[in-house]
């Protein structure tokens, strides 16, 4: 199991996220911020359009190595 971090960016802010989660790999990341991101956009906690809104997948060393438009997390499978 790896530790995932899942940030939220609104354009230039970024909401670091400092538990991440243990998952297997980079799809079960994927699927988690697919399920993050719709969470948050129906909570309608951010301020900016759902353009400007961002999940970014980090690692355990900090580096990003996947991003998401939140509209893609919204968009059927």
């Amino acid at each position: 199991m790896q530790r995932f971090f899942f940030h939220v960016r609104q354009g230039d802010l970024r909401f670091e996220d400092t538990q991440g989660a243990l998952l297997p790999d980079i799809a079960a990341a994927w699927h988690w911020a697919v399920q993050d991101a719709r969470s948050i956009a129906g909570q309608n906690v951010l301020d900016a359009a759902l353009e400007e809104q961002w999940m970014e997948i980090g690692d355990e060393s900090g580096a990003v190595i996947a991003s998401m438009p939140f509209t893609r997390a919204l968009r059927p499978n």
